[in-house]
């Protein structure tokens, strides 16, 4: 739905999407794949998106189209007696988002040209988990992946964010049945990467983070 602003219309879009999936009790496993075919895309202004707008801000980006697939599959890596498992679970995003006219200047999307990317959509998103879970405590460590974006339709210079690869763990034990204590870990390396930026400059992610706590069942 489009906002108060009477110049703006809704976004109208046709979406397909096909996948095949498969599961044996052991191993698991998803491909899907999509395709986004936009009339009249609509931007909207936000706090983290955005040039020269003011928050709540809506644009047209007239017909564009975003395609793609995403791959998904886990499995237990200890063996069936073990006693513990090892989980492992793994997913793969690829999305090709393109404009498919040209559009004078806006203040959202920029000076657009047909075949230019879609601000704010990573061509390349991974993230993978492995555990060791037993009957009183778990760990996971999970790495996650996304590519660098272009934060303007032209991606210009200073038009660009990083791309970022973030380490994370996190371990829970369980005291009683209703009682467990859990901690964690995100940014695990420290990565310093820029995540924005518009419409208030270069923004970065999260720094390293650590928590602790306790989770009581009532």
């Amino acid at each position: 739905a489009p906002s108060n602003d009477p110049d703006v219309d809704e976004e109208e879009a046709v979406n397909y999407e096909l996948g095949i999936r498969f599961d044996n009790g052991r191993v698991r496993a998803e491909l899907v794949g999509f395709l986004s075919d936009y009339d009249n895309l609509l931007g909207e202004c936000t706090s983290s998106s955005g040039t020269d707008c003011e928050v709540g801000d809506a644009f047209n980006g007239d017909a564009s189209t975003v395609k793609g697939f995403e791959f998904i599959a886990g499995t237990d890596l200890a063996p069936a007696d073990a006693g513990f498992s090892v989980p492992l679970e793994i997913s793969y995003t690829f999305i090709d988002g393109e404009f498919d006219t040209d559009i004078a200047d806006t203040d959202f999307f920029g000076d657009v040209s047909e075949g230019d990317p879609i601000p704010y959509i990573p061509e390349h998103q991974f993230h993978a988990m492995l555990g060791l879970v037993a009957d009183r405590w778990a760990v996971h460590l999970s790495a996650s992946y996304i590519d660098e974006v272009c934060v303007r339709a032209s991606c210009g210079a200073f038009e660009q964010t990083d791309d970022s690869l973030t380490l994370d763990i996190a371990g829970q034990f369980r005291l009683t049945d209703r009682v467990d204590l859990f901690a964690r870990v995100e940014n695990l390396t420290d990565e310093e990467d820029i995540m924005g930026r518009q419409p208030y400059g270069a923004r970065p992610n999260k720094s390293r983070t650590a928590a602790v706590g306790i989770n009581v069942a009532l």
